[in-house]
């Protein structure tokens, strides 16, 4: 059985005032670099700040090449100012 849960189920509950920031790795096979895609657009166009950024090389979580990415530390940045 699959109890997976998108993102998207709760895209209307975010605040006006969230910052959405989505990392991906491009070989990212749990969380594709298209359904990341997919949701920052659904959420720009609810009016929210989102960012996609992409990791290349990189598979999912954080040993798989996003701890020492430009990219990981771009969101970070954006997300502790």
């Amino acid at each position: 059985m699959n109890n997976a849960q998108s993102p998207h189920d709760y895209l209307d509950k975010v605040k006006p005032s969230a910052k959405i920031y989505t990392v991906t790795g491009t070989r990212d096979t749990n969380t594709a670099p298209y359904l990341a895609k997919a949701y920052v657009a659904a959420a720009q166009a609810r009016g929210l700040a989102a960012v996609y950024l992409e990791v290349e090389g990189a598979g999912h979580g954080f040993s798989s090449g996003l701890r020492d990415s430009q990219a990981l530390r771009q969101a970070l940045d954006g997300v502790l100012q």
